[in-house]
């Protein structure tokens, strides 16, 4: 937004200036390619734990229901075996993949988000290094 708000403010009048314009362009075609592998990233990374969330040890049944119930209703979350019988491994199963399911589908409509954000800028870079300065 900063660069955005940079680049606007600049105008092309000077191969100096022309040049600080290309320098705030591809600081903000570098932002944006960070950010979209990072939610690249992210959206990879709740597929494949997605995939591999389907055999979960009792151990991990408590510490994630434990660490869910907001409202304490849990009981021996403060014991090291078995920790908040009341859920059984199909309900957090199920509600674990749920919260991945939202968390991916908030990633990809972000990555879509971004590679569009992207290619807008790698056509600003492009404008602005064959823009002309022409002196009257």
């Amino acid at each position: 937004m900063i660069l955005g708000w940079h680049s606007s403010n600049l105008s092309i009048v000077t191969t100096n200036a022309k040049r600080r314009k290309l320098l705030t362009a591809t600081g903000f075609v570098g932002a944006m390619v960070i950010g979209t592998l990072f939610l690249a990233v992210l959206f990879v990374t709740a597929i494949v734990i997605l995939t591999g969330i389907s055999k979960l040890t009792d151990e991990q049944r408590g510490n994630f229901a434990c660490s869910l119930d907001q409202e304490i209703d849990c009981t021996g979350c403060d014991l090291a075996e078995n920790r908040c019988p009341e859920w059984s491994t199909s309900d957090v199963e199920t509600l674990a993949r749920a919260e991945i399911k939202f968390g991916a589908t908030i990633a990809g409509v972000f990555l879509l988000y971004s590679l569009g954000a992207t290619r807008y800028s790698l056509t600003l870079l492009k404008h602005i290094a064959t823009y002309q300065i022409e002196f009257v």
